[in-house]
């Protein structure tokens, strides 16, 4: 693999800090049904922000990717004690093709508990976990998250702007689509002055940053537009004329 560009990608991973082996990682095989937990192995943001992929060498709780050979701890590795560690990467691909990155890590002492306590997290701030149903409601949207569609903690961020042109709906902007999702979110979001006779058209769409749309399949009830998406982003009501995508 050295000096040359492989074409078989990454097999295996395994981790040594001070030369004992904490995560041994294999990508021998698994269901169809379990891909998309790919999201979970990977670092999601920043290969949404930059089409590159990281190899977490960790577990977030929500990730049932039989891969693992090892791994202690979960990948969670305490550095507080003021040593310096030797970390080692060994990654190889089917052929047998191996590199290694071998770097050191200072220790430091752990953060001052009124560091801990900063209020990144208050009374409003709402904490949703992988393992339980989470759900947020408002007078103009309900969001239901099932268990098992997290992978990790998410300190869940929801907020509203005016109804955009051509939309029946607020804007509602839904976590980001850089955190990922395993299984489908409910969402039901009111309509907003949409004629009767259209009422029955109306469909939930996903707005991108290109201000494209992508339509997500959606169903009319008690004045509420309500869909199924596996996407976190901005979203909002309107008129059936795009193909659904989720």
């Amino acid at each position: 693999m050295y000096n040359q560009r492989d074409k078989n990608g990454v097999y295996s991973v395994e981790l040594f800090i001070d030369s004992t082996l904490c995560f041994s990682q294999a990508l021998d095989s698994f269901a169809f049904d379990e891909t998309r937990y790919v999201n979970a192995m990977i670092d999601f943001n920043y290969w949404m922000h930059t089409g590159r992929k990281i190899i977490k060498t960790y577990i977030s709780p929500g990730n049932k990717l039989p891969v693992y050979r090892y791994v202690a701890n979960q990948g969670i590795f305490d550095f507080s004690a003021p040593k310096l560690h030797l970390i080692r990467y060994e990654v190889s691909d089917f052929s047998g093709n191996k590199r290694v990155l071998q770097f050191y890590a200072k220790g430091n002492f752990p953060f001052p508990q009124d560091y801990v306590n900063e209020p990144w997290c208050n009374d409003d701030t709402l904490i949703f976990y992988p393992d339980r149903k989470n759900s947020f409601k408002n007078e103009d949207i309900e969001i239901t998250i099932p268990a098992g569609a997290l992978y990790d903690t998410l300190l869940f961020s929801y907020s509203s702007d005016k109804i955009p042109k051509g939309c029946f709906s607020k804007l509602h902007h839904i976590q980001n689509p850089f955190s990922a999702l395993q299984k489908n979110m409910t969402v039901s979001v009111k309509m907003e002055g949409l004629p009767e006779k259209y009422q029955q058209k109306a469909l939930l769409v996903r707005i991108n940053e290109n201000h494209s749309k992508n339509a997500v399949n959606s169903t009319f009830e008690n004045g509420f537009v309500i869909a199924k998406t596996n996407t976190f982003g901005d979203y909002a009501v309107t008129i059936d004329g795009c193909s659904p995508t989720d």
